[in-house]
């Protein structure tokens, strides 16, 4: 027995090492420590970029902003880290148990490569100014969100997805360290986490693993789809004071 035990051991190992195997997405692993660390200096960066695009009237600059947050060294590492991390999953949901209003705008941060520039602005903007201890922390939808009157059909930078005003080196130039690395990282994500260059919908996220004999005579595939969703519950939604319908169609450009 113990004979014939070693041999089919032996065997099984055999076939194992002939199979193949297709991992179709492959997340960074959630470090509670340094993702908290790094989300807590992303917000403080974002404030003082936001004093930074101010001119002497008060009025931001959003392509000046842009150009700051995008071009920051810590905001950059925070997005694209986010980009890689399972933000749907349990794990990351206990983190930010406690942050709820921030962990709505993570979910959705997550795909800032297809979010219009100006979206990723704001939701940067508004997550810097939500705290435990704040009484107020509404922003302005219509400054991040206004056209020009004068040229309503005029697209600037901040119009356009990420990825396509990185691709047509609108915010930075060609030869910039900043061009080089976005584009680098868009190649690395395409290979880990495609969903996150080509997402079919930002509230979902796939998983999926296939191992096959060596002529891929025989396959066996497990796939699986992570839906999520942000609930509020709210009085007199409707009302001129209310944000809640602003918030949400503001940004799609509605």
């Amino acid at each position: 027995n113990k004979r014939y035990l070693k041999r089919s051991t032996k065997l099984n190992l055999t076939v194992l090492s002939m199979s193949k195997q297709i991992n179709y997405y492959e997340l960074d692993q959630l470090d509670s420590k340094v993702f908290q660390d790094l989300l807590s200096r992303s917000i403080g960066q974002t404030k003082l970029s936001l004093n930074e695009a101010k001119n002497e009237g008060g009025q931001v600059s959003l392509d000046k902003l842009a150009i700051s947050i995008f071009g920051d060294e810590t905001l950059s590492e925070f997005l694209l880290l986010l980009a890689r991390l399972p933000v749907f999953s349990n794990d990351f949901e206990i983190l930010m148990k406690d942050e709820l209003d921030v962990l709505q705008i993570l979910k959705k941060l997550k795909f800032f490569i297809n979010l219009k520039v100006r979206e990723t602005i704001y939701l940067l903007v508004k997550m810097s100014t939500i705290s435990s201890n704040a009484a107020n922390n509404s922003v302005d939808v219509a400054q991040y969100f206004a056209v020009d009157p004068n040229n309503p059909q005029v697209e600037a930078i901040v119009d356009l997805k990420f990825k396509n005003a990185i691709s047509q080196q609108l915010l930075f130039n060609a030869d910039s360290s900043q061009q080089i690395m976005y584009l680098s990282e868009f190649e690395r994500l395409e290979k880990i986490d495609p969903h996150a260059i080509y997402p079919t919908s930002i509230y979902r996220q796939s998983d999926g693993y296939t191992v096959a004999s060596e002529n891929c005579s025989k396959i066996e595939a497990v796939m699986s789809t992570t839906l999520t969703t942000s609930i509020r519950i709210s009085s007199h939604v409707l009302g001129y004071e209310s944000t809640h319908l602003a918030d949400i169609y503001r940004p799609l450009g509605r």
